[in-house]
């Protein structure tokens, strides 16, 4: 897509109706996370094509929400939640590393990323993750 196909796209209220896609899907475990929950990883992920060029995916995963939603934590004996804003760290590079690691094998993403011949030029990349790393509420 070029870029600005995607600011139109992005500027623009969508004209027609979406058409939407769920699936479940079971994916390689991260490395850091085989020993404690095996080889495959149940997965959630929604395709939204917009037109025969663009689409949008969405993952579910716990890992995904920890990033978009928050975590819940165990401090001195009590259980806590940390909103997205909050989870920092250490603990959020792993849960990107892990979330980008799944969503890598996700069909049509894959199928984008090795059929692309100059990936330099045709592919854009958005960071959606919301309220990254901020900290002050």
């Amino acid at each position: 897509m070029h870029i600005e196909e995607f600011y139109e796209l992005a500027s623009a209220p969508a004209r027609f109706a979406l058409q939407i896609e769920r699936f479940d899907l079971k994916v390689k475990t991260h490395y850091a996370q085989l020993p404690f929950i095996g080889e495959e990883t149940q997965i959630k992920y929604i395709i939204s094509q917009l037109n025969k060029r663009a689409q949008i995916a969405v993952i579910g995963s716990p890992e995904a929400n920890a990033l978009t939603t928050g975590i819940l934590d165990w401090k001195e004996k009590m259980l806590s939640f940390f909103p997205a804003r909050l989870h920092v760290g250490p603990l959020r590079a792993l849960d990107t590393s892990v979330a980008c690691f799944h969503a890598m094998q996700i069909p049509e993403i894959n199928a984008i990323l090795t059929g692309l011949a100059n990936p330099n030029e045709e592919l854009l990349l958005v960071d959606l993750l919301r309220e990254g790393q901020k900290t002050q509420t």
